[in-house]
């Protein structure tokens, strides 16, 4: 994962087996990805702040398959992002869908 300008956020997430295997679909982590032998894994990389709202979205698609150690910018933009969601999805909204 390289580019230009912005200063980097160390990345670093834990993956399960399931994360692992999601994340091994996407070219662009090959350089990121570590794989252990029981099949769990991490990411492990720089991003810059300008990133931040593509890996929580990334993150929020792994579900609780993956868990952020670093940066906790990341969490907190994942923590944001998960309470626009509820926002639009939540129980309060549930009667209100279309099908």
């Amino acid at each position: 994962m390289q580019r230009s300008g912005g200063s980097y956020l160390k990345l670093y997430v834990e993956l399960q087996q399931e994360g692992v295997n999601q994340c091994e679909a996407h070219l662009w982590l090959k350089n990121s990805l570590h794989v252990r032998a029981d099949g769990s894994g991490w990411l492990d990389g720089s991003i810059t702040a300008r990133e931040l709202t593509f890996f929580a979205s990334f993150i929020l698609g792994l579900g609780n398959k993956a868990t952020i150690k670093e940066p906790p910018e990341l969490v907190g933009k994942l923590e944001k992002l998960i309470s626009e969601v509820i926002k639009k999805y939540g129980q309060s909204n549930s009667k209100g869908l279309s099908r």
